[in-house]
């Protein structure tokens, strides 16, 4: 017998709404809806008076604005502990944010006018935290979304490398010795037959003192086929494999932990049922993963300290420097 669905107030009714309203109407019974804009709707309630109005949760749908949204709510009088988003019920996949908010902090980091490379730079989607560097981006420029179907792709019909500085093997750049400052090099390595040439290059290039920002995933699914030789690798594979080429890691975080990464597998699920069993979630079958994703998220907040990431995790963050 089915537990009796909790009452909600959905607040937010924009593009964040639309892309979970099958899911909401799944998990609530929901008795009205609010937006700081007024939406001709039938259940309409204003903020303002949401404080009046009785329902288990207050849902907010945006995860951009969640914390704004909420302070503001709690302002109004709304009572903080029904207060709740899709997050706090199932926990959320962060694997991307978690890299680019390191990758972000670090080169904000950097005394302006140093030398970067960006290595297997692709479409360049740190050129504009670079702006007070001098920045130069390598790629092999050979990936093409179309080519090959097997595995995730991009997302995208086009990989653009036009723009890069250098076109070439990561393991052969003509740069000349001790000629840079900070490589970058994120989610590269498993695209490489021989990464351990990679860090050589990269020793090379860098002057003594010299930084690796470097990033890669501990256990990924296939991706940007057929570039696509390691599913990831391991804290001690970087404690092993830096020091034979001259590096010191001065800071390696784990990102994610045990439980994130097979809530994100989880959430990949439906689209790989489709794909290769021709099978389309039925209802059921979708309270069933979110029954999971809620055991997940609990499980995964027991682990305060993120000791299961030692098992398995989304991936490492490192910074080193050339001796």
């Amino acid at each position: 017998m089915s537990q009796k669905k909790k009452t909600a107030i959905i607040y937010g009714l924009g593009r964040a709404y639309r892309e979970q309203e099958e899911w909401i109407n799944e998990q609530f019974e929901v008795t009205g809806y609010s937006d700081k804009k007024s939406f001709a709707v039938d259940g309409y309630i204003s903020p303002d008076e949401l404080k009046w109005k009785e329902a288990d949760y207050v849902y907010i749908t945006s995860r951009e604005y969640y914390d704004e949204i909420k302070a503001e709510l709690i302002k109004a009088g709304v009572d903080a502990g029904k207060i709740t988003s899709r997050a706090d019920l199932i926990g959320e996949v962060r694997n991307a944010e978690l890299r680019d908010a390191w990758v972000i902090k670090k080169l904000r980091e950097i005394p302006a006018g140093k030398v970067l490379l960006d290595a297997g730079a692709g479409e360049m989607p740190y050129a504009p935290y670079c702006s007070h560097l001098h920045y130069i981006s390598q790629d092999f420029g050979k990936y093409a979304p179309n080519d090959m179907q097997e595995g995730f792709r991009t997302g995208v019909d086009r990989w653009d490398t036009s723009r890069v500085s250098i076109t070439c093997d990561i393991t052969r750049m003509p740069l000349e010795d001790g000629s840079v400052d900070v490589v970058l090099c994120t989610e590269v390595f498993e695209h490489l037959p021989e990464p351990l040439l990679a860090l050589q290059e990269f020793s090379r290039i860098l002057k003594k003192g010299g930084t690796l920002l470097l990033t890669a995933p501990f256990c990924s699914l296939t991706h940007m086929a057929p570039y696509y030789y390691a599913n990831g690798f391991s804290k001690y594979w970087y404690e092993e494999s830096l020091k034979k080429f001259g590096f010191q890691i001065d800071e390696m975080e784990q990102r994610g932990s045990f439980y994130q990464w097979l809530a994100q597998e989880i959430h990949r699920l439906p689209e790989i049922a489709q794909r290769y069993s021709h099978y389309d979630m039925s209802r059921e079958d979708r309270e069933t993963l979110t029954d999971s994703l809620k055991l997940l998220h609990q499980l995964d907040q027991m682990d305060a300290g993120g000791g299961s990431g030692e098992v398995l995790c989304f991936g490492y963050m490192l910074a080193a420097h050339r001796e």
